[in-house]
């Protein structure tokens, strides 16, 4: 092989790796999407202060519901006065007026989960099912809950 077709052949493959690291580095259309869910779910979370509309605790493979608007369970219930405030410095606290646990708080998983941490160190790890302006339902293999925006 001559000099100039090692050159050429050089500056080829160079220019091809050169387009290849453009590729990766320019975003696909699902990791935009992504992205724009996880800023519009924090926005969305950030802005209301929260109130259970269902409780439902889950353990040894059963399910037993101890709060639920809908159904009219536990209305008198500690969890009816239970709210959650959601910071966008990444803080959280929770309250049913008369005692209060704070925390920090995070979106995990392109936005799929929700991660709270409490000042005492214990971290809970939530799977979003439904995320809207009305709603909110989150599931761990514990508890399942909806919140919804305090009136």
């Amino acid at each position: 092989m001559t000099m100039r077709k090692a050159l050429f052949l050089l500056l080829f493959v160079a220019i091809g790796s050169l387009q290849s690291c453009d590729d990766r580095i320019t975003p696909n259309e699902s990791l935009k999407e992504a992205l724009e869910q996880a800023q519009k779910r924090n926005a969305l979370l950030v802005q209301k202060t929260w109130r259970f509309y269902l409780y439902e605790n889950k353990s040894n493979g059963t399910s037993s519901v101890i709060y639920s608007e809908k159904d009219g369970i536990g209305l008198k219930s500690e969890y009816s006065r239970i709210t959650y405030v959601f910071k966008e410095d990444g803080t959280f606290s929770i309250s049913n007026g008369t005692n209060t646990m704070n925390g920090k708080w995070r979106l995990a998983q392109m936005a799929t989960s929700l991660e709270l941490t409490s000042d005492s160190g214990l971290t809970s790890t939530y799977t979003i099912n439904q995320f809207s302006e009305t709603a909110i339902e989150c599931e761990s293999a514990t508890d399942k809950f909806i919140l919804i925006p305090k009136q």
